[in-house]
């Protein structure tokens, strides 16, 4: 069962993303409004779709909006983490904290804290990584799709 359960769930993601794939042109050409339809039907296949909503953020190629879209993505997964091991944080959202709530269960079997977790995930440091390139490669190329 949970085999094809993970299935699914990739598949779904899957959806999502080339649904935002899609809606990508529009940030392009500046139609906000549209792209935000998109992110909402594709948030229908998969919920992560939602934090899409945060490249409106990189329509600016200044300093300020990429900073503000840091933040924005550094408070983020802050929180996300954080609901890991609080996940009564959310659990007043009917879907959503059912879900954040069963993911801590899975992670609460390491026994570690949440500082502990975050040091040693070296996803964040990759994200981390990530941000500092595409701070760099913006300021290089100043075009909107360059990170």
């Amino acid at each position: 069962f949970l085999s094809f359960f993970m299935f699914t769930e990739q598949i779904r993601q899957g959806i999502a993303l080339c649904i935002i794939l899609y809606a990508m042109q529009y940030i392009a050409k500046e139609k906000k409004i549209l792209f935000v339809v998109y992110v909402i039907i594709a948030s229908f296949f998969h919920i992560s779709a939602i934090l899409t909503l945060l490249y409106l953020f990189m329509l600016k190629s200044n300093k300020a909006s990429m900073i503000k879209f840091m933040i924005l993505s550094f408070t983020l997964t802050s929180v996300l983490l954080y609901s890991l091991y609080n996940p009564s944080l959310f659990s007043w959202i009917p879907f959503v904290g059912d879900k954040i709530s069963a993911y801590a269960y899975l992670f609460s079997d390491k026994n570690i804290g949440f500082w502990t977790y975050v040091f040693q995930s070296k996803l964040i440091y990759l994200y981390f990584l990530l941000f500092v390139l595409l701070y760099l490669k913006r300021n290089a190329n100043a075009g909107i799709f360059s990170g």
